[in-house]
């Protein structure tokens, strides 16, 4: 079987962190709070569990926020569908390709992209995420995984380029995504839709 390796932030979604971060009371900030950030890393990377991951927010950021506004905090992070993927991946998986979701995520974020996402997620039952292998893309043990489970993909999309250039000196074909409409383009230039 073929499979298409495919990111899901600012690729599947259009991630809102403002959102996340206005509803903590950090205002418009578009990146992590410094204190945040690096519970946050150990998070995603699988490095602590989700109350660990609860109460250092709390302890780091010196806020005495519930679970439930964390929580709905980073539900909002995940913003809105990308438009258009659904059906792209639609298309994929009738031309023959399957596809696997490869992306830098907590096990709480996958949780809630998969129910809040079910156009997209429901055609996309399996992935490699960072809190299952312990790193993040473009650390080697990600791409490993990704070909223990699936082999190399026929294509490999990701909109961050230190990820695409990782992927290509592994020698994955992989093309940074910019829009659906470049990459419903590249998919028929590859004869995948």
């Amino acid at each position: 079987m073929k499979y298409i390796a495919l990111d899901i932030g600012q690729c599947c979604i259009r991630l809102d962190r403002p959102a996340c971060f206005a509803y903590l009371g950090y205002g418009d900030l578009a990146t992590f709070p410094p204190e945040m950030e690096p519970v946050f890393v150990q998070y995603e990377k699988g490095q602590i569990d989700r109350g660990q991951f609860l109460a250092g927010l709390r302890e780091q950021c010196h806020r005495d926020w519930t679970d439930k506004q964390i929580l709905n905090a980073f539900v909002l992070m995940l913003g809105t569908e990308m438009p258009g993927m659904a059906e792209t991946i639609a298309e994929i998986k009738r031309a023959g390709t399957s596809v696997a979701f490869f992306s830098d995520a907590s096990e709480y974020h996958r949780e809630v992209f998969y129910s809040h996402f079910p156009a997209i997620s429901s055609q996309v039952p399996e992935g490699v995420f960072s809190y299952e292998v312990g790193c993040y893309k473009p650390e080697p043990p990600m791409y490993e995984e990704f070909e223990r489970r699936f082999g190399v993909p026929v294509l490999y999309t990701d909109d961050r380029e230190q990820n695409i250039a990782a992927a290509q000196a592994r020698g994955w074909p992989a093309w940074q995504f910019t829009d659906i409409d470049s990459f419903r383009s590249e998919l028929s230039r590859r004869k995948l839709i």
